[in-house]
């Protein structure tokens, strides 16, 4: 499923005029939008250890392929990363309190 996920997050491109991802292929063609890939990957992070430390490393790794930005809009990998290591960070800091 994960490989399936990066599939479909491969083929989305940033739109700079829209300040968003969006499907690079025709519309109504079999595409996952940004918003159903975020929302599959934050599936991912709801679930058992293990299936959410799997993500992660997916995410890690591709972002890593990708030229290992840091900066928002130019990896699909990256942005999708920061959105699910938000929540944790926010999880981690709120155990420490």
């Amino acid at each position: 499923y994960l490989h399936l996920l990066t599939s479909w997050g491969s083929r989305l491109r940033y739109d700079p005029l829209r300040g968003q991802w969006a499907s690079s292929r025709c519309p109504g063609e079999d595409e996952l939008s940004w918003e159903e890939l975020r929302e599959r990957f934050s599936c991912f992070m709801r679930g058992p250890a293990p299936l959410r430390e799997a993500a992660l490393a997916s995410l890690k790794n591709l972002k890593t392929q990708d030229g290992d930005f840091e900066v928002c809009g130019l990896s699909v990998w990256t942005d999708l990363l920061l959105e699910m290591e938000a929540p944790l960070e926010r999880e981690d800091w709120t155990l420490e309190r």
